[in-house]
């Protein structure tokens, strides 16, 4: 067949700016690595309404470069449609066959961003910093959506920063994920969501939420009357929840009594379960 002919790619390196290459090793090397891949330093921004966004500087394995690598990702909203999308390209002639829907929410799949992200990896990639920069050297770089300012000092943070040499319990777990429970509650129809992204292993960041069966979310309608003293306790254990898991790097509340009673709710413990368990099976 002729679709056979072609040689499917997507040249931003999308397996590193979206955060999914795996690791393989649970000890870290600089030279002649076995691992797949590893972040060798990284800083991450939590910025509004689920996004996180990142720089990490990384290796590959049997690759001699290092790669530079800055990103979004969203924790709290799926995409839909193709407002972000994988590209799927003929090599030979550089045409786009295919618009993939992503399953995360990413600037590098964006419709508005992912040229923006290719141009400032690209550029990185090509710069290879070792280390701080000032703005003047950015002046070749050309982008619409994202400030050169905020790039020098997220850049120079992430070069500051302390190298990792320790890889997390979760260190062969897929970087980043979302699972999802039904809710079985009859007055609370719609399902619990759990979002996280791991960097080298350990759980960077993670997004609890409860998206009703209209779409909307639960942490949403702080700003609606009918918002009730139950739903502001029930958010506010949530993030504690959150800060609690990164924390201990234990998503297993089963280990910890105040977890346990922090949340009562059996949807979300059999999801936090399930998580737990997905994440131990694929280490």
């Amino acid at each position: 067949m002729k679709k056979k002919r072609f040689i499917i790619v997507f040249i931003v390196i999308v397996a590193l700016l979206a955060g999914v290459f795996t690791v393989s090793a649970k000890t870290f090397q600089n030279n002649n690595s076995n691992e797949v891949g590893y972040t060798l330093k990284s800083i991450y921004d939590k910025m509004d309404d689920g996004w996180l966004y990142s720089f990490e500087i990384a290796y590959v394995e049997n690759d001699p470069n290092i790669y530079y690598i800055f990103d979004g990702y969203n924790l709290k909203h799926r995409p839909s449609g193709i407002e972000y999308y994988v590209s799927y390209v003929d090599a030979e002639t550089g045409k786009e066959l295919e618009k993939i829907p992503s399953r995360y929410a990413t600037l590098s799949t964006s419709e508005k961003y992912r040229e923006d992200i290719k141009k400032i990896n690209d550029f990185f990639n090509q710069s290879q910093f070792k280390q701080n920069i000032s703005i003047d050297d950015l002046e070749q770089l050309e982008v619409e959506n994202i400030s050169k300012e905020y790039l020098v000092d997220l850049f120079n943070r992430t070069i500051s920063s302390e190298i990792k040499n320790i890889p997390g319990e979760y260190i062969s777990a897929p970087s980043l994920e979302w699972k999802t429970q039904t809710s079985t509650d009859e007055s609370k129809p719609g399902e619990w969501q759990i979002m996280y992204i791991l960097d080298y292993g350990y759980i960077q960041d993670i997004e609890i939420e409860f998206v009703n069966s209209d779409g909307t979310y639960l942490s949403e309608q702080t700003e609606k009357l009918d918002f009730s003293s139950a739903d502001n306790e029930l958010l506010e254990n949530i993030e504690t929840l959150e800060e609690n898991i990164i924390t201990s790097q234990n998503v297993n509340i089963t280990t910890s009594r105040s977890d346990r009673n922090l949340i009562n709710n059996s949807d979300l413990n059999k999801l936090l379960n399930d998580l737990n368990g997905y994440l131990l099976e694929n280490n």
